[in-house]
């Protein structure tokens, strides 16, 4: 679930149910049947903590695989594509074209509700030095977006390693330009929004990046989603890093929770805190 600071609105970003370990794949189009009826039935309930009128909206998760297993070995460039999240083969990406095809065929989605679609693609590149680099995908970007262009497309946190890349390469006074130039590349794709942590790690360890992240989305028209250890729990220190650079941002949390015999389940209680606690009733979450 996702929210926003702003506006006390709600949005949902459905996976698979059995992905949540790999960070969330590709769920059917029955599983999205399933959440569409089961919000439906939840409305009430939700009415204080969304102002769409009716239920929040859907944007779908499309990774057809969770990240490599770090103690993969690396020796060819093909293994170090396969290495890399987020770096998909001509197949995955086919695969992803079919599952989209799959989800606007169905008629479940509703572009005139926010209904779309999040998912990112990077590549390896080889840069002056023959020094090797990650950058977005564009081509096979631009050819997902396409597909979509009536819905909402959002950058997943594969741009967390673009950033995290750019920190390290950039000056404090470089980071802004680079990470402003990265946000043109970003909108010219086809995205209208990202969802990052603002590099490798939790949100709140990258709270400074992020005030520059959400400043040149702004200047964009990139809406900036904040995922990564978000909860209601920590909030408050969200709020207080970003400061105003909070009001115009959306936060993400899959609202799980540890529940009896360690089972893993999905905390209303959880999101009701984050949607109306701590006196933030109007704080946007995914």
């Amino acid at each position: 679930m996702v929210g926003h600071s702003s506006s006390q609105s709600l949005r949902t970003h459905p996976t698979t149910d059995t992905s949540t370990d790999a960070g969330g794949m590709t769920p059917t189009v029955d599983e999205l049947r399933s959440l569409l009826e089961n919000l439906s039935s939840s409305e009430e309930s939700l009415a204080g903590c969304n102002n769409m009128g009716n239920r929040p909206p859907v944007l779908i998760m499309v990774r057809p695989r969770g990240p490599p297993s770090p103690t993969t070995s690396v020796q060819t460039a093909k293994e170090l594509n396969h290495h890399q999240d987020f770096i998909y083969t001509d197949d995955e990406i086919d695969e992803m074209k079919g599952s989209i095809s799959n989800f606007v065929k169905s008629g479940l989605l509703d572009p005139s509700k926010g209904d779309g679609f999040v998912f990112g693609l990077l590549q390896h590149e080889t840069a002056i030095g023959s020094e090797t680099k990650l950058s977005l995908n564009v081509q096979r970007t631009t050819e997902l977006t396409r597909l979509v262009s009536q819905f909402r497309c959002v950058l997943h946190r594969a741009v967390d390693d673009l950033f995290s890349q750019a920190a390290s390469a950039a000056s404090a006074e470089t980071f802004p330009d680079t990470v402003a130039d990265l946000m043109i590349q970003i909108r010219d794709c086809g995205f209208s929004g990202i969802l990052t942590s603002g590099g490798r790690g939790s949100a709140i360890d990258n709270a400074g990046k992020l005030k520059t992240i959400i400043r040149a989305g702004k200047n964009v028209g990139i809406e900036v989603t904040l995922g990564g250890g978000v909860r209601s729990a920590g909030m408050d220190r969200f709020l207080e890093a970003l400061g105003e650079d909070a009001d115009e941002t959306w936060f993400h949390s899959s609202c799980l929770s540890k529940c009896e015999h360690g089972i893993i389940e999905f905390d209303e209680e959880e999101l009701l805190r984050m949607a109306r606690g701590s006196g933030h009733l109007g704080r946007r979450i995914r």
